[in-house]
């Protein structure tokens, strides 16, 4: 009757443990998407989420034969070594540890292995070229092999602790990455499906509908203020020629480092859209004509600059067609006219021999 109790005890604490690990990492993305609908990143989420789970852990460790407690809190310091850094790391590490040794009375040599596992893990894990769950897999055995020495070295720790804590370690990390990610991938679709009418799936920027929406807008906010509107399609030169003669995953692969560059050549007040293929458009309120000329210019210079990458590791030069449509202060905002003449210019680059900028009345820089 005693070993029966003793191993549902066990039992009920590998349950608690993969059960608080489960439920953190789904209430990270949770709280991720309920913040702002958008499956952002945040490293300052991830750790004080994991820096908690960590403790719930600490709460409860692991009995084994009435003699021995497994310790899992290291298990949540391998996610923040994988997906931020060692600032990240050390903190939740050195706040784990304090509460560990001060709060739930365990050893000190404990803390500071805690520290050293979640130092090295955040050195490693950045870098681990695997997928997710064999690269945690990887931080997990390192963690392992720490803990092994100090087994070996300590009075502490003895070696039937590390020989129980393997397979536990193992099946609660394996779990909890294939949970990490299958939610990332569940509420990246969510995302993806309640923002394919806004957003371009491939590069992220605004599709052609909100750009419809976006012009609209501006045209009517240039209009009640007197202002200028303009407006840049901007065209891949032979982009045809990439898809077919290398693949489609390289014209995809081209269409990301464009929208990459344009974001870094584009000023921040400034929405920037894929209106399909390989054309892209920048919307411009308050400029002067010179002003978006120049955008313009800079924006084809640095693509004739630029090389871009392609899946097979080749790498290639591209050119890009600019049209520039531009309404003045005094003239009416019409949309449909302003996106007229940007786009009767970029048909006029294109027949001037493709790598330039035209803007009404017809000039060529």
């Amino acid at each position: 009757m005693v070993n029966k109790g003793v191993g549902m005890e066990m039992f009920e604490a590998i349950i608690y443990n993969i059960s608080v690990m489960v439920a953190g990492i789904y209430l990270f993305h949770r709280l991720q998407y309920s913040e702002n609908k958008r499956m952002i990143f945040s490293k300052e989420y991830v750790t004080v989420l994991m820096t908690f789970v960590s403790l719930l852990l600490a709460a409860y460790p692991i009995p084994f034969q009435n003699e021995y407690l497994v310790h899992l809190t290291f298990v949540p310091l391998l996610f923040l070594g994988r997906y931020t850094n060692m600032i990240y790391t050390l903190t939740a590490a050195f706040i784990v540890s304090l509460v560990d040794v001060f709060i739930f009375g365990n050893s000190i040599i404990y803390g500071i292995t805690l520290v050293v596992i979640a130092g090295i893990v955040s050195a490693v894990g950045p870098f681990l070229k695997q997928n997710d769950i064999t690269s945690l897999l990887i931080l997990n055995l390192i963690s392992i092999i720490i803990l092994l020495f100090l087994a070996l070295l300590s009075p502490i720790y003895e070696l039937v602790e590390i020989l129980v804590l393997i397979p536990i370690s193992f099946i609660i990390t394996i779990a909890s990455a294939i949970t990490f990610v299958d939610i990332w991938h569940f509420f990246s679709l969510v995302n993806r499906y309640e923002n394919e009418d806004k957003y371009d799936y491939l590069t992220g920027l605004g599709n052609v509908k909100e750009f419809d929406r976006h012009l609209n807008e501006v045209s009517s906010k240039a209009e009640e203020k007197k202002q200028s509107l303009a407006l840049l399609l901007i065209d891949i030169d032979g982009f045809k020629d990439v898809n077919d003669h290398y693949s489609h995953q390289s014209g995809d692969a081209v269409l990301k480092q464009m929208s990459q560059l344009l974001k870094n050549y584009v000023p921040n007040q400034f929405k920037i859209f894929r209106n399909g293929g390989e054309e892209f458009s920048v919307v411009i309120r308050d400029y002067t004509l010179d002003q978006s000329v120049k955008l313009a210019e800079n924006i084809r210079s640095g693509v004739e600059k630029s090389s871009f990458h392609l899946p097979n590791k080749e790498v290639i030069k591209l050119s890009v067609s600019i049209g520039v449509g531009y309404l003045t202060q005094e003239e009416r905002k019409s949309q449909r006219k302003v996106f007229k003449d940007a786009d009767d210019m970029v048909h006029v680059a294109k027949s001037e021999g493709r790598n330039k900028v035209m803007f009404n009345p017809i000039v060529k820089l």
